[in-house]
Parts: structure tokens; sequence; C-alpha cells
């Protein structure tokens, strides 16, 4: 099987994990103690899931995290229920840049904010929503 057991996320620190999770062992899990996942959730290969020291990265329940999503967590992400985020979606709650110029990977946390998903919400395709963005109720961002 392709698919991680419940077992071996535990056993990677995954903060929790709900029941009928599959996620492919291709997935990437960085700081997985500030990851949590709920039930129901099915996260395609190739992805990466990165928790931060300080935020969480709550995904709920009945989510898909398509083939090579990249969630950055640094300020934060939660996903909500019946949440579909596409293949090659990147949701980045931080940002390298303060508008006034690069920054660098160590950016103050007063430039971070959370990324929040509702429910029922399609994130297309390739798509780059940053930090401090709110995907809404049955709002798409189309190709």
């Amino acid at each position: 099987m392709n698919d991680y057991q419940r077992e071996e996320l535990v056993a990677l620190g995954v903060q929790s994990v709900g029941d009928n999770v599959k996620i492919h062992r291709s997935v990437l899990f960085f700081d997985p103690a500030r990851i949590a996942i709920g039930s129901n959730v099915r996260i395609d290969a190739y992805a990466v899931v990165t928790g931060s020291l300080k935020r969480d990265v709550l995904i709920g329940n009945n989510v898909h995290v398509g083939f090579g999503a990249f969630l950055c967590g640094g300020g934060g992400i939660t996903i909500e229920d019946f949440v579909n985020i596409s293949a090659r979606v990147m949701l980045f709650s931080t940002s390298d840049t303060d508008g006034r110029g690069l920054l660098g990977p160590v950016v103050p946390g007063e430039f971070r904010a959370p990324v929040f998903s509702s429910r029922i919400v399609l994130a297309g395709r390739g798509k780059s929503p940053i930090s401090g963005r709110f995907l809404g109720i049955l709002k798409a961002t189309a190709d």
C-alpha cells in the first residue's frame, strides 16, 4: 500500500489523526507536532505540509489535498470541513516580503497571519493564497 498507516502518522509525531485518513507516503511533513488531521482526509502524492513552532496547521474533516499541494503553516493554516485544495495549490501563511523588499525566511511575527479556509471551498490548481487571506464559503478560484 502506498498510503501511511495511522500508527505511522502517530509515530511521525502528528498532533492528531482522525479516522479513514489516506495520505500517500511521498507526502512530506515538517514540524508534525503542529499538524492536526481530521477524519475522511485524503492527501495526494508529493504534497508538503509544514507546521510551525508557534502556529498549527489544522485540517478538518472530509478534506482533499491534491497532488503537489504546499501548505506552509508558519503563520497558521485552518482548513475547515468539506474543502478541496486542488493540485499544485500553495497556501502561504508567511511571506518573505513586507511590501518594501525581500526579507528572507526569518520574517518577524507581525508580518505573519493565518490563512483560513471555511467550509465548502474549492481552491483551483496552481493558485497561491498568501498570509492573512480568507477563502470563504462556496468561493472558488478559477483557472
